[in-house]
């Protein structure tokens, strides 16, 4: 299992780009699979197209960025979907690429805090 963590200039899910194995690191793993953690924290950019399989997501943020995670199809976690707001104002916002289009996150927990969805 490794940990795979967003990087700086976010990116889609899906492009290995997007991902690094430390926090706020350069390019150098591939996307989060199955048995992978995934981490978006306050080091990183927004993640868009948000859609596949792996262990866990979690995702935090700091006092400056406000993350949109965009989910473009279902996520589905073999472990925790954890996903912490700081604040009631720097909220994190789960959206749909589509409005109006529901998406399904499957996960064997999961953790809500300060967050919206639309």
């Amino acid at each position: 299992m490794a940990t795979k963590y967003a990087r700086a200039a976010g990116g889609a899910w899906g492009a290995d780009a997007t991902w690094a194995t430390t926090s706020g690191g350069a390019a150098d793993t591939t996307k989060p699979g199955v048995g992978d953690a995934a981490v978006i924290d306050s080091n990183s950019g927004a993640v868009t197209s948000i859609n596949g399989s792996c262990d866990s997501l979690t995702v935090t943020n700091g006092a400056v960025k406000t993350p949109t995670l965009t989910f473009s199809g279902p996520l589905t976690l073999s472990g925790a979907f954890s996903v912490t707001g700081n604040s009631a104002v720097n909220r994190i916002l789960c959206a749909s690429t589509a409005v109006g289009t529901a998406r399904q996150i499957s996960a064997a927990s999961v953790s809500l805090t300060n967050v919206d969805f639309r």
